[in-house]
């Protein structure tokens, strides 16, 4: 919902954005009589790549966990194990 004026009155509207909860919320408010509505329009872009980051380090650990040390795998074919 995108409000110009006041549903109520006809009175000016002024928008809040937050998106401090991962989510996008905006607050319209009515000048005038103090009507107000809020709408929820999705998930946070900064949400999203968060998200996406911590599934990358996640990924990468566990292939750095996978993956032996140079040392251990020197040592490895060095002993014919």
């Amino acid at each position: 919902m995108k409000y110009d004026r006041c549903p109520k009155c006809g009175g000016d509207i002024y928008t809040e954005k937050d998106s401090s909860s991962g989510r996008v919320m905006r607050e319209y408010t009515c000048s005038k009589c103090h009507w107000s509505d809020f709408a929820d329009e999705g998930t946070a872009l900064w949400q999203i790549l968060s998200d996406d980051r911590e599934e990358q380090e996640k990924v990468r650990r566990e292939k750095a966990a996978a993956k032996p040390s140079f040392w251990a795998a020197f040592w490895r074919r060095l002993l014919g194990r």
